[in-house]
């Protein structure tokens, strides 16, 4: 049996026993739940940038996604080896799709029942019927791999999700202690818009390719050049500010903003000669800054 692998986020299908992976699938619903909790109803609403899918156009996406999955096991354990057309990429939009305007609560509420629902489509019809399949344009999958592509392709949007959430709350407290604006900001600020626009088409080329060097290391180039414009963005501020400002005081010599980019930089040619040390370097930077700038909260307060 071919399971569902990825050398980037080292998911291997293969690691779930049949009860772990069924447990895993309905653990999505209450992820999704938790990962929504971080943001306020208007933040869940907002695009850093038109091209930009909002945190709750993933979910929704998310789920419909999951619905899909459902329907294609639901038709390899009734049908003897259906054949499925391929679903083209092209053919999502959020906005068409209504996305955007939809209630939290009520996708993550969906989002939940069809991944229990996958899941006990599963578990009632034994692991011994995980092995038949179905053909998706000229791919035969078997149920088993349907179930852990499920899995993956939750970790792949939460990829993309953490990486444009990190930004923005980070782009939001820049902005809070922000008084005074010129030129060189308004031009700063669509210019690291303009980066954040590319991670999905960027993150989706990864996990196509499962994560060949190439698409791994232009990812890189990506978060790169997102961490150089917040960084030129911040100075633009602080200088439009004055060095005695209230963003000035709180940065102070602003190491992490510096060594950000270096990592990338390093990383982008290490992708070429092993990916999982790429990755490493993407990843110690995401942790850098997955909490937001405690040095302007507390300089904010203070105020």
């Amino acid at each position: 049996m071919e399971h569902e692998q990825c050398d980037a986020c080292d998911f291997d299908g293969g690691r779930y026993d049949d009860a772990s992976l069924l447990d895993a699938l309905r653990g999505l619903g209450p992820q999704w739940r938790a990962l929504l909790a971080l943001y306020t109803r208007p933040e869940l609403r907002n695009r850093p940038e038109p091209e930009v899918w909002s945190a709750i156009e993933y979910a929704a996406h998310s789920r419909d996604i999951t619905a899909l999955h459902v329907y294609g096991v639901e038709q390899a354990l009734t049908l003897d080896e259906p054949a499925l057309p391929e679903i083209a990429g092209d053919l999502v939009d959020a906005v068409a799709g209504g996305y955007g305007t939809e209630d939290p609560g009520a996708v993550v509420d969906a989002l939940e029942k069809e991944s229990t629902h996958l899941a006990q489509l599963a578990a009632d019809a034994g692991p011994g019927a995980w092995s038949r399949g179905l053909t998706i344009g000229q791919e035969r999958i078997e149920v088993r791999r349907l179930l852990e592509h499920a899995l993956h392709d939750f970790l792949a949007y939460v990829l993309s999700f953490v990486n444009i959430g990190i930004y923005w709350n980070n782009h939001h407290h820049l902005l809070m202690a922000t008084k005074r604006i010129n030129g060189a900001v308004l031009w700063a600020n669509p210019h690291l818009l303009f980066w954040l626009s590319l991670f999905p088409f960027f993150t989706g080329w990864m996990g196509e390719n499962h994560y060949a060097k190439l698409p791994t290391a232009a990812y890189g180039g990506v978060l790169l050049m997102a961490g150089v414009a917040y960084y030129v963005l911040k100075t633009a501020i602080i200088a439009a500010q004055g060095a005695g400002s209230t963003l000035a005081a709180a940065l102070g010599r602003d190491v992490k903003g510096k060594i950000s980019p270096a990592i990338y930089a390093v990383a982008i040619p290490l992708a070429f000669v092993n990916r999982w040390i790429a990755v490493a370097l993407y990843v110690v930077v995401a942790l850098m800054w997955l909490v937001p700038d405690r040095r302007i909260e507390s300089r904010i307060d203070s105020a």
